[in-house]
């Protein structure tokens, strides 16, 4: 993770190899002490989400739901919600590539 970007509804994470994620629903964030924190004002996790800066992606889980599970080289978890059936929760960017949730 190279940049982290905070708008007022979305959150935007910049990877390395052209990949983004651009968060608009809830997230959470575990700790390396397991300390779980959810967010669904974006902004306010910005502190949190700025301690994953430089970290790389250890593993990810897709659950059936769409909710998608990030594990860091940190030892934190960040959780984006798919919660909403109406409006998109997520995208994922890769290259030309382009996956809504």
């Amino acid at each position: 993770l190279f940049q982290v970007c905070v708008g007022a509804n979305e959150v935007i994470l910049n990877f390395d190899d052209d990949v983004s994620i651009t968060v608009e629903s809830m997230i959470s964030f575990r700790d390396t002490s397991g300390n779980e924190t959810s967010y669904s004002n974006l902004p306010s996790a910005a502190p949190a989400l700025v301690k994953l800066l430089s970290s790389s992606i250890e593993w990810l889980l897709m659950e059936g739901n769409g909710t998608l599970s990030l594990r860091f080289g940190t030892g934190s978890t960040l959780v984006i919600h798919n919660d909403s059936d109406i409006f998109e929760s997520y995208q994922v960017k890769r290259a030309h590539e382009v996956y809504v949730v």
